[in-house]
């Protein structure tokens, strides 16, 4: 069993000193957050507290994002675009039965025929009447891309209002695979 504690001579005052620092902690708070009334008692009231201009809201709230509206005539463009990628399809059949297979590209996207001297799509201009510019007109930026192993091919376009990734390859590449109003068109031996 144990004996009950008895306080040393000299700690009485350092506990009684705590405890007059906590009581005028405390009585400090409530005279600081009450009004004082002109008897000169402080009564504890809770005030409204304005504070100069707009009130803070209590976080964001959660919006739906807008879906973009497509530009005048970008259904008509975008449907350009599709007749544009049929057409080069055509061709690319046409070129397969007479080479044995498809402009080769090496795997890689190329634009379509932007670059004459390098881009393998500018052999097609044989194939057909000619080859189609993006309805934007900039080739390089809205053109056609185009990409092939010599057997099988993938064409794209970009889209204004109504893409469709469905004949699109899982690992498009490039900055094509960030894009999500690429339209894919791919096809194989006839």
């Amino acid at each position: 069993m144990s004996q009950p504690q008895t306080l040393k001579p000299g700690t009485i005052i350092p506990i009684a000193a705590l405890v007059a620092v906590v009581i005028a902690v405390i009585a400090f708070d409530a005279v600081s957050s009450s009004d004082a009334t002109p008897g000169g008692d402080a009564v504890a009231t809770s005030l409204p507290t304005n504070t100069p201009g707009p009130s803070p809201t209590p976080g964001p709230s959660p919006s739906p994002t807008p879906t973009p509206t497509p530009d005048p005539g970008a259904e008509d463009r975008d449907a350009q675009r599709r007749a544009d990628l049929e057409a080069l399809a055509a061709a690319l059949r046409s070129y397969y039965e007479d080479q044995g297979e498809f402009p080769s590209t090496g795997g890689n996207v190329q634009t379509l025929c932007v670059y004459t001297d390098l881009d393998a799509g500018c052999e097609l201009s044989d194939y057909i009447d000619a080859l189609p510019i993006d309805p934007l007109g900039d080739a390089g930026k809205d053109g056609y891309w185009y990409q092939s192993d010599g057997s099988t091919y993938v064409l794209y376009a970009r889209m204004e209002a109504a893409p469709d990734r469905a004949q699109c390859p899982p690992d498009i590449p490039g900055d094509l695979k960030k894009d999500p109003m690429v339209y894919c068109l791919a096809g194989g031996p006839p």
